[in-house]
């Protein structure tokens, strides 16, 4: 309540709080569930957003998986890629599970060249990680589109 004794209703959003879900069928690997889960809701290192929302700030698109069977964990490993486009880095993005040390790898690509490989990256370091090659921070800048269609106001 105002000073005055006016009611007025508050509300208060915390970034991170809305989930961001990625656009992924439910994996039949458990190593595989494991990572879209700890990609899901381990925090981004900002302590703001999670590590999906890093990605949605990267303009993440164009997902794919592979969702082995768990004879094949070591011949075909479980990974998660997709492209971004942000002032760091543009291009394909891939995280693969590394059944020998239990460990991940992420690559950068583009095209078909590697341009960078961080090996031996624990699950709590993949949002540092990920942040360090593909975050430019511009999600920290307000951005104000102007819509066009205005009507032009005349006085008389």
């Amino acid at each position: 309540m105002s000073l005055d004794g006016t009611p007025y209703t508050m509300k208060t959003h915390i970034l991170g709080s809305a989930p961001a879900k990625l656009p992924v069928p439910k994996p039949q690997c458990p190593q595989l569930r494991d990572l879209v889960d700890q990609l899901e809701h381990l925090p981004a290192p900002d302590g703001f957003r999670r590590i999906t929302h890093l990605l949605v700030d990267a303009g993440a698109k164009d997902f794919a998986w592979v969702d082995p069977l768990p004879g094949d964990i070591i011949k075909t490993p479980p990974e998660i890629s997709f492209t971004v486009s942000t002032e760091k880095f543009q291009g394909r993005v891939t995280v693969r599970y590394g059944r020998a040390y239990d460990l991940y790898a992420v690559e950068l690509r583009r095209g078909d060249e590697l341009i960078q490989r961080e090996e031996e990256v624990y699950f709590d370091d993949l949002g540092k990680t990920l942040e360090h090659l593909i975050d430019d921070g511009r999600w920290r800048k307000i951005q104000v589109e102007i819509l066009s269609g205005r009507r032009k106001s005349t006085h008389h």
